[in-house]
């Protein structure tokens, strides 16, 4: 594997070329020194002219490569032709580097990272791309002067992950303080974990921060190697390119990491503009990682089930399936939800809503509890394998279940259903079928003839 690094030889174009050097180097990688030459639209310079500018572009980064490898880096040089987005992702195309390195634009009255070649790229590389504004810090970094500083933002997609593996590669090479940082809209949260963001007097709710910054732990994946790791949850006011960089400056990262896919993840580049808030925004360096388009899945293993029932003999059936998911063990969550009014907006609500008699709910809560405890297994039948109870209360059964389902961070979901057709279906399936259709995660669904 190779670093690909893009100069256009300005001062600029020298910054990322060191910055790619120092990385390079930690990685242990040969280092790729490219140029493009963009002849003039026109044919306005003939081929003698094109000849020279070649020429002098390829002894210039000739010299840089032979001054690189007297620190012990394997460097090359390469010189192509054409408009620079062009030949930098046909380039990349034949190396397929773990790396593409290029320059912020240093263009005073925009004072923006990106122009339109790291825009360009940015919604089209396969690799991670590296823009570098400064690259003093990350040199300093390279050469174990300091550790880097850096803050990772975090959705629920795939193109996270994948972020998160890359720095943590970098974690391992040298010590990178992160902070990761999940943007979060009160709205969303109402609808996707069924909770209140805020109490009557506008406090936060610690609580709800507390598994928002845990869930965007889960969406990161481990994050070994050197380094402080530190998780923050953040209210979204504006635009979430735009929090993702203010929370940076108030961090004080030098270093800001972003996932992207061409339909998800915080990138969004072609349905949406969080990659563009960043881009234009960002006055630091910044990372875009592609979610990878491996083909096959790897194999997955579940490790948090949620078990679902109505407490009816039918809805009970889903509880031992649920266990046989994880034969290495793991958690079952068992959930029954209580279906109550809707409250009314004045109402102080932090948690689920609760039913218009406190006492009159604790007693159904407490039975409901119950019975789900009878429903666990010896454990010597579920070996290595943790039970909690859940009893929810919701004004709609199947949004209780995917709203459960996202709080608990469960891989799956089992439920029962009679598995009718017709009128049938719409009468008695209508919840199994909605979580089937809403949950966003795989649904097995136990299905039965019972009237």
């Amino acid at each position: 594997m190779t670093v690909l690094c893009a100069t256009d030889l300005s001062d600029g174009g020298t910054a990322s070329a060191r910055a790619g050097a120092a990385v390079a180097f930690r990685l242990g990688e040969p280092l790729i020194l490219m140029h493009v030459v963009d002849p003039p639209a026109g044919g306005l310079l003939d081929e003698n002219a094109l000849w020279s500018i070649r020429e002098r572009a390829t002894h210039l980064l000739e010299q840089e490569a032979e001054r690189l490898k007297k620190t012990g880096l394997v460097a090359a040089v390469r010189v192509e032709s054409g408009r620079p987005h062009e030949a930098i992702l046909r380039v990349a195309a034949e190396l397929r580097p773990t790396l593409i390195v290029i320059a912020a634009s240093r263009n005073p009255a925009a004072d923006t990272p990106a122009g339109s070649t790291a825009r360009t790229l940015a919604r089209s590389v396969d690799a991670p791309l590296l823009i570098v504004r400064e690259e003093a810090s990350i040199e300093a970094w390279a050469a174990g002067a300091s550790p880097l500083r850096a803050l990772l933002g975090a959705d629920s997609t795939h193109a996270t992950r994948a972020a998160g593996s890359w720095l943590a590669r970098l974690r391992a090479q040298g010590p990178i303080d992160t902070t990761i940082a999940h943007v979060w809209d009160p709205d969303a949260v109402r609808d996707r974990l069924g909770l209140r963001p805020w109490t009557r007097s506008g406090a936060p709710n610690p609580e709800l921060e507390a598994l928002l910054e845990r869930q965007a732990a889960d969406a990161v994946g481990p994050m070994p190697g050197r380094g402080s790791l530190r998780l923050r949850a953040l209210q979204r006011e504006g635009a979430t390119g735009t929090a993702l960089v203010r929370a940076a400056r108030e961090e004080g990262a030098a270093l800001l990491v972003a996932g992207t896919s061409q339909r998800a993840g915080l990138d969004r580049l072609r349905h949406g503009s969080v990659a563009g808030e960043i881009l234009d925004g960002a006055r630091l360096n910044l990372c875009i990682v592609p979610a990878p388009d491996d083909g096959l899945p790897a194999a997955v293993r579940y490790r948090s089930v949620l078990a679902v029932t109505d407490l009816s003999p039918l809805g009970n059936a889903a509880v031992p399936h649920a266990y046989a998911l994880l034969p290495a063990g793991g958690t079952v969550h068992l959930l029954h939800v209580r279906e109550v009014e809707e409250p009314g907006e004045t109402s102080m609500i932090i948690h689920l809503p609760k039913s218009s008699n406190p006492e009159e709910s604790a007693r159904e809560s407490a039975a409901a509890a119950a019975a789900l405890s009878a429903l666990v297994p010896e454990s010597s039948a579920t070996p290595g394998v943790e039970t909690r109870i859940e009893v929810a209360e919701a004004p709609d059964a199947a949004d209780g279940i995917r709203q459960a389902a996202e709080r608990l961070g469960a891989d799956a979901i089992v439920l029962a259903t009679r598995g009718r057709s017709g009128l049938g279906k719409a009468l008695l399936g209508s919840v199994a079928d909605r979580v089937l259709k809403e949950a966003g995660r795989p649904v097995l669904l136990i299905r039965s003839t019972q009237a």
